[in-house]
């Protein structure tokens, strides 16, 4: 009889270890479940050895072979210049024209680098100051480097200053690239003497002959296009071809593809040249005036893929900002799409928020900066129509605030103490929201 109770009762303890060693488990299990997909909707890459970088992984599309990609690399000694600062743990900002190799070049070089070297690869999206996290790990030792592709982008996203700081006292180094002209100038404004503090003198990445271009289309097995500008991603990118294809596209194809292009300078869309295929319905309905059954719109999009347009997701469609900007012609004023589709898109509160954001930025280098401001002002305004104070006071209070930053701009240019006066209206909105206890 002992014997049996001695069993019973060590069968019991064994039951209630199991028993906590599974809730432990599970509750592990969640918890990194969860911080997964929150560290997964802020990163592309977490903590990635760099010499295991794929090339899509900042390149995006462009980083496949079907959309032109090749194995094949040219070094430049600007591959060196970058590789020296990082190993004497500086930060490094490339600028270049568009297709330059910029990105390129920074993947290659982070591939080569010496040593043990981890790569985290943020998302272009807004940072919540009490909510956002930068990924810890287990290793030790090692360069921690941040690749912050086109940094004009990036200083739009709220609360990047926050971000960047953070990054900085961790102990990351930062590798960004910016195109030159417009958007330099834009980052130049945002940061102020902070560019230049962090990242000193730029990294220039040039233009190549027409002699150098010949020898790597030769040696990749490609013709030199007629399109060749200089830069190096105008080899591979097929922009004859896509050009080629978009003019023998029908009007339903190409309307698709114009479509894209008015809510890309509008700034609607979501990380890198992803758009949300119900706003492009939207955009084709009104401004083309063209609807389609689903099955059709199916069969349009299925054939737009086939071309190497796009790439298609569940509910949005990935495409090539070059296509956007050079391939898919249309002749619109960017003035007036900026107030056609704040009309379009009363109602719906992140559009708006980014067409004013858009436009805002815009006029921050555009010597026209009296027009801009005014359809940020729009935009603004009809935002805060959706976002009452009443139901979303947290929305309301940053609308004002960015109503109040394009006021205060315009003050700069025009009727200065009457907008000054609308821009301390805003602000003032804004902090009976955002109080010092809240």
């Amino acid at each position: 009889m002992k014997m049996v109770d001695l069993f019973f009762n060590v069968l019991g303890v064994i039951l209630t270890f199991l028993g906590i060693c599974v809730a432990l488990a599970i509750a592990l299990g969640g918890f990194f479940y969860w911080r997964n997909r929150r560290l997964g909707a802020a990163y592309e890459v977490i903590w990635k050895r760099s010499k295991n970088l794929r090339p899509e992984e900042l390149l995006g599309i462009r980083g496949q072979k079907r959309f032109g990609f090749r194995s094949y690399y040219m070094k430049r000694k600007e591959n060196d210049l970058i590789e020296a600062r990082l190993n004497g743990g500086k930060n490094v900002l490339a600028i270049g024209m568009p297709l330059a190799g910029k990105t390129r070049m920074v993947v290659e070089t982070l591939r080569r680098l010496q040593g043990r070297c981890y790569v985290l690869v943020p998302k272009l999206v807004d940072v919540d100051p009490e909510k956002m996290e930068i990924p810890g790990s287990w290793r030790w030792g090692g360069k921690k480097i941040v690749v912050l592709d086109d940094l004009n982008k990036f200083v739009q996203q709220k609360n990047f200053q926050f971000f960047l700081q953070e990054l900085l006292k961790t102990g990351w180094l930062l590798v960004a690239t910016c195109r030159k002209g417009s958007e330099f100038d834009f980052v130049s404004s945002r940061m102020e003497t902070q560019l230049s503090t962090i990242f000193g003198e730029p990294i220039l990445v040039p233009s190549i002959s027409k002699e150098e271009a010949a020898q790597v289309a030769s040696q990749t097995d490609v013709l030199l296009p007629e399109r060749f500008d200089g830069n190096i991603g105008s080899i591979f990118l097929k922009l004859d071809a896509m050009q080629e294809r978009f003019n023998r596209s029908d009007e339903r194809e190409r309307s698709l593809l114009r479509a894209l292009k008015r809510l890309f300078y509008a700034g609607v869309y979501d990380e890198r040249g992803i758009f949300a295929i119900d706003k492009m319905k939207k955009v084709c309905k009104h401004v083309f005036e063209f609807e389609l059954p689903q099955y059709q719109w199916l069969e349009l999009l299925n054939g737009l893929i086939k071309k190497e347009f796009m790439e298609k997701n569940e509910n949005s469609l990935k495409v090539e900002e070059t296509y956007l900007e050079s391939i898919f012609t249309d002749d619109f004023s960017i003035l007036n799409n900026f107030q056609t589709l704040t009309d379009l898109f009363a109602g719906d509160f992140e559009a708006l928020l980014k067409i004013a954001s858009t436009s805002y930025n815009s006029g921050l280098v555009d010597l026209d900066k009296i027009v801009f401001m005014e359809k940020a002002i729009a935009a603004y305004e009809e935002a805060l129509k959706v976002r009452t104070v009443e139901r979303f006071p947290m929305d309301y209070a940053m609308t004002q605030n960015n109503l109040g930053n394009a006021y205060r701009t315009l003050a700069e240019v025009e009727r200065k103490t009457e907008n000054c006066k609308k821009a301390i209206a805003a602000y003032e909105e804004a902090l009976k929201v955002r109080t010092v206890e809240r």
